[in-house]
């Protein structure tokens, strides 16, 4: 992300998602709800497992309600919450959250 020295990878499904976090170790995923082949709270339970990327803050991102997702994501498996559309101060506003930066 410019101005901020943020770097970014992109998974295109759920599978992908989790192949990636255990092979690198990221800070903060951005988890869609829905995604092909493992939705994202499957992938954020496989992440917490195994991999470098098990101690990751998790943002799941649902077009939807919460009610069904929070029962399920604060299993202390996934951290937050974001409902779409995605604003860039929604994401900003998690990042400031998590990790103190200041803009």
């Amino acid at each position: 992300i410019k101005g901020i020295g943020i770097e970014a990878d992109t998974a295109f499904n759920g599978n992908e998602a989790v192949e990636k976090c255990n092979i690198k170790a990221y800070d903060l995923v951005f988890m869609d709800n829905i995604m092909p082949e493992k939705s994202g709270y499957d992938a954020a339970l496989e992440i917490r497992k195994n991999g470098k990327s098990k101690n990751a803050v998790i943002i799941c991102i649902s077009a939807g309600p919460f009610k069904d997702i929070k029962d399920n994501l604060y299993n202390s498996v996934i951290n937050d919450s974001i409902i779409k559309p995605v604003r860039a101060d929604d994401v900003k506003e998690k990042i400031i959250k998590y990790f103190s930066l200041k803009y």
